[in-house]
């Protein structure tokens, strides 16, 4: 998901049209970078991704279960007045003109084109010049700081960049944690949007 803007306390508002022509140029960008990057010195990115029912599903279902545990974190009364809720309640106005079919369309962009680039190709050279280990935790780290709104939405970012990885390495199929980021954003950005309350409205 989009999240790589400046890091102030001030809202940050887009336009439709401005919103979905960043959201082509950043994914789509991200998309045919790794395509293009694999053609040339490998892996292919076609090769990593087999399009099946079966993983498609699985990743729905992985990132609809990722995103209930991120939005208990996030909005429990543990969790008020954090500012990975601050950050929450800024990044709703990227998407305040956005229609569903624009949220769907963002997700599914972020979740080709993030993974194809994080764990499509820089985890596969990652991993080869540093091992697994070392691999994940660069690919990961680097996928944080992508999304720098803040140091904690950073460390967030993170370690659903680990997850990611961990689920392309047991599935050997890039497709699962393209379905799982994909299913995830799109359930965050619904629930962002329309379903939960700022830390302002929560605020007794």
């Amino acid at each position: 998901m989009i999240g790589n803007t400046a890091s102030s306390s001030a809202p940050i508002s887009l336009s439709r049209r401005q919103l979905l022509i960043l959201t082509l140029a950043v994914e789509g960008g991200m998309l045919v970078l790794a395509a293009g990057l694999g053609w040339l010195v490998g892996p292919s990115l076609w090769a990593m991704t087999t399009l099946d029912a079966r993983a498609i599903l699985s990743g729905v279902l992985v990132g609809l279960a990722l995103f209930v545990v991120a939005a208990i974190a996030v909005d429990s009364p543990l969790g008020r007045d954090t500012q990975l809720r601050r950050d929450m309640d800024r990044l709703a106005g990227l998407f305040h003109e956005a229609r569903p079919i624009d949220l769907l369309l963002i997700s599914v962009l972020a979740g080709v084109g993030e993974e194809a680039l994080f764990r499509g190709f820089l985890l596969q050279h990652g991993s080869a010049w540093l091992g697994v280990p070392l691999g994940v935790a660069l690919t990961s780290l680097l996928f944080g700081l992508m999304h720098a709104v803040s140091l904690d939405y950073i460390i967030f970012a993170t370690l659903i960049g680990a997850a990611m990885s961990g689920l392309y390495l047991w599935s050997g199929n890039l497709a699962l944690p393209m379905a799982t980021h994909a299913a995830y954003d799109f359930a965050a950005l619904v629930y962002m949007i329309f379903l939960r309350r700022t830390t302002s409205e929560a605020s007794p």
